[in-house]
């Protein structure tokens, strides 16, 4: 019980979360996932200038995510949530798209492997800015992920949300996370294996639905957590 209180560790018999079926009846195979993995070399500074960087993303960003946003319906209002990480897990950037029956659906999920945080910025910075009617972003602001809220927050002031990732939001957010998938709030996600694992990850501690300490997904892909 120690344990479980301290260090997250689900507690016996508390199985997953989401149920699979449930994840199964939302995967969507038109939705792409997009993933960029940083060059060899970008955490070499003093061989790889800012600019090289920042030129490399645009070029990326112009090829594979300009088209994507630009395709989405010029009246519906977007959002994001932004899950941090630098160089052991996906960077993971979900959009969501509101209907006007007020049901989500993600267009597109983008991931970013190794990328150094100015470049994670860039990439946030040129996305975000012709996302239709932006409305709210959330991030996981825990450790260095408030470096990228708060670079969000000097652009986009209170449509910013940075969101420590304690007991007490779990409990308050992740009920109705649940319900939104049931009911069809959130209409899809895609059809990733991966994706999918990622949302295995909950499980109950202490009463509370939850990615535990150090949640890792069952995937074969190490580069992964909940």
């Amino acid at each position: 019980a120690a344990g479980e209180e301290l260090d997250a560790i689900p507690s016996k018999g508390g199985g997953r979360w989401l149920p699979h079926s449930l994840l199964e009846s939302k995967k969507d195979d038109t939705v792409p996932v997009i993933r960029f993995e940083a060059p060899k070399g970008w955490d070499d500074f003093s061989n790889v200038s800012e600019e090289a960087r920042n030129a490399e993303v645009q070029e990326f960003f112009n090829e594979h995510l300009k088209p994507l946003i630009e395709a989405l319906p010029k009246n519906l209002r977007s959002y994001y949530g932004l899950d941090f990480a630098r160089k052991r897990n996906a960077c993971s950037f979900w959009p969501l798209v509101e209907q006007k029956n007020t049901k989500k659906r993600i267009p597109f999920l983008f991931e970013m492997f190794k990328v150094p945080y100015k470049q994670q910025e860039e990439f946030l910075k040129l996305i975000v800015g012709i996302l239709p009617n932006f409305s709210k972003g959330a991030h996981d602001a825990s450790g260095n992920g408030g470096y990228l809220a708060e670079a969000m927050q000097v652009k986009y002031g209170e449509r910013i949300e940075a969101v420590m990732l304690t007991e007490a939001w779990y409990r308050e957010n992740t009920p109705h996370f649940k319900s939104s998938l049931e009911d069809g709030d959130i209409e899809n996600m895609p059809a990733d294996q991966d994706v999918i694992e990622d949302h295995r990850a909950f499980v109950m501690v202490n009463g509370v639905a939850r990615i535990p300490a150090m949640g890792k997904t069952n995937s074969n892909n190490k580069d992964r957590h909940g």
